[in-house]
């Protein structure tokens, strides 16, 4: 009894903080909270069916794959939050916590290495490697699309993608091997 009290405490106070999103965002939040990760992913996959243009029902339904580690699903549903996000919140909590989100890009940027195909998948991997340099802006991701591009026969965007990392990290040897 105590824990159902606690739990229509916590769901009121959720609604109070998150406003007007929809019911199935504050369920799938409150599904995390409990590590249901599955319920969750079919509560935000339902509130994208009522709001498609919410960038915070994307962000969410890659935090459950991305604690699933499913790398590639997280990654493609945090480009999606990126690209639907007119506030520039998402962002901004990618880059305060990037810890969790530029691995995931990252992981997911790179698979082109194990999985070799990167040529079927190369708009995949480069809108990867590209949003994780957004959140972490560091060097290692333009080795990886240094890499991409090569293993693609992309000569033109490799040779410019080095003159952006070497730019950046004028040391970073990494590049000349």
């Amino acid at each position: 009894m105590f824990s159902k009290v606690r739990l229509l405490v916590l769901f009121v106070i959720l609604l109070a903080i998150t406003g007007c999103n929809n019911q199935f965002m504050s369920s799938g939040i409150i599904y995390m909270q409990q590590n249901d990760v599955d319920k969750a992913i079919v509560q935000f996959n339902e509130a994208i069916k009522i709001e498609p243009g919410n960038a915070q029902a994307y962000l969410w339904l890659g935090k459950a794959y991305g604690t699933k580690q499913d790398y590639e699903a997280s990654a493609k549903y945090f480009v999606l939050a990126l690209d639907k996000d007119t506030t520039g919140k998402v962002l901004k909590e990618m880059k305060e916590t990037s810890e969790f989100y530029w691995p995931v890009l990252f992981n997911a940027g790179t698979g082109f290495i194990k999985n070799g195909d990167a040529k079927e998948k190369k708009s995949d991997y480069e809108s990867w490697l590209t949003k994780a340099e957004i959140v972490n802006d560091t060097s290692v991701n333009y080795d990886y699309l240094v890499l991409l591009y090569a293993e693609t026969g992309e000569e033109t965007k490799m040779v410019e993608t080095i003159a952006k990392a070497v730019a950046k990290t004028p040391k970073n040897l990494s590049l000349f091997f």
